[in-house]
């Protein structure tokens, strides 16, 4: 079972952020970004880690249409010797006419199984641990002013540590509990007129994108993985900007457990613990005002979702849906590309909470 847990968390830049407030300091433009963190949990004991990300290009031009790429490498490191590591960027060449995204990442660090379906109870969860490595790759190409025409390959591996007794990951009755490799191909079509990468105030950003994964590629198991993502922006005054997500994935196929849609986490309906609800469809709604630089480069943020898992799109019951909200604060901390610091605390339906520290916001 799921053990409460209490943690302590120290991010150095908020309290930066508060301090350069105070002052009525503008944020500068920045080509690094250094988060460190200091946390505690029963899960893992004493951790910490951090986060070093290099922004650049966009200097010697005026374009606002212009991007800066990014590479970014995180660490974060157990008294138990668990380990989350990962290095990846977005980089952007001849303008933004090349867009390439890629990642890699190796984990050993606790994660939870809550169960299927959009019915599952407080109290019934099971703690695993995954490990393994995994990488990615999509290369985009713009065609006109805002369509990108891209092509992605992914592949890793997972295992898991010892699991519960008598539990259902256990059993390996769920495919991929007892460990699997996977290999994909994915397309990839995109529509992008927002005015940022991090912090858009207007603009539009579609994406339909679906990746075959096959044993013929290295993989163990044959699924696939159909998603829909539309995002809207829009200046409201001096409101901020009101930002609106509508997205829905579907899976088909011997789709290992922990690659199923979800709902919960950083990113989707937060004020629930990831994965908290996972089915091989899932329908997804956000909205969010966002405010920054209320005061000096800090800001502010609302926030709302709600979601539903099934089996099936058509069992999708967008009328009843899991809903979660809450409040966020923002520090700019690079006025060139509008990074923001993000801070978001988040409540579930059944008392459930989540807090978010990040970098960027979640759509």
């Amino acid at each position: 079972m799921r053990r409460a847990l209490t943690r302590l968390l120290v991010i150095l830049p908020a309290l930066l952020g508060l301090a350069s407030a105070a002052r009525g300091d503008e944020a500068p433009r920045r080509d690094w970004v250094f988060i460190p963190a200091l946390g505690y949990s029963t899960d893992t004991e004493l951790m910490g880690g951090a986060m070093l990300m290099r922004l650049f290009g966009c200097e010697e031009t005026d374009d606002p249409d212009c991007r800066r790429s990014n590479v970014a490498l995180s660490f974060l490191y157990s008294q138990k010797r668990q380990v989350i590591a990962a290095l990846g960027g977005e980089n952007y060449w001849t303008g933004r006419r090349h867009h390439l995204v890629w990642g890699l990442d190796y984990k050993k660090f606790p994660s939870t199984y809550y169960g299927m379906g959009r019915a599952t109870p407080v109290g019934t969860e099971e703690d695993y641990t995954p490990r393994g490595g995994s990488g990615a790759l999509t290369y985009l190409r713009r065609l006109g002013s805002a369509w990108e025409l891209g092509a992605s390959a992914s592949g890793g591996r997972r295992s898991y540590g010892e699991l519960e007794a008598g539990g259902v990951l256990e059993s390996a009755v769920l495919t991929g509990s007892d460990g699997y490799a996977f290999a994909g191909l994915g397309l990839i079509v995109r529509y992008d007129s927002r005015d940022s990468d991090w912090w858009p105030r207007r603009g539009l950003f579609a994406s339909l994108a679906g990746t075959a994964f096959r044993r013929g590629l290295g993989g163990d198991l044959d699924w696939e993985r159909y998603g829909i993502d539309l995002r809207g922006y829009r200046a409201v005054g001096a409101l901020g900007v009101l930002a609106l997500q509508l997205a829905l994935d579907d899976a088909h196929g011997d789709v290992p457990f922990d690659q199923l849609p979800a709902l919960g986490g950083d990113q989707e309906l937060r004020g629930y613990p990831g994965a908290r609800y996972r089915d091989r469809s899932r329908l997804l709604t956000q909205l969010e005002l966002r405010r920054s630089s209320l005061v000096g480069p800090l800001g502010v943020v609302l926030f709302a979702g709600l979601g539903d898992v099934a089996p099936r799109v058509a069992d999708l019951r967008p009328g009843d849906p899991r809903l979660g909200g809450g409040l966020g604060f923002r520090y700019l901390y690079d006025a060139g590309s509008e990074l923001h610091l993000r801070f978001d605390l988040g409540w579930g339906e059944q008392g459930e909470s989540s807090v978010t520290m990040s970098v960027g916001e979640a759509f």
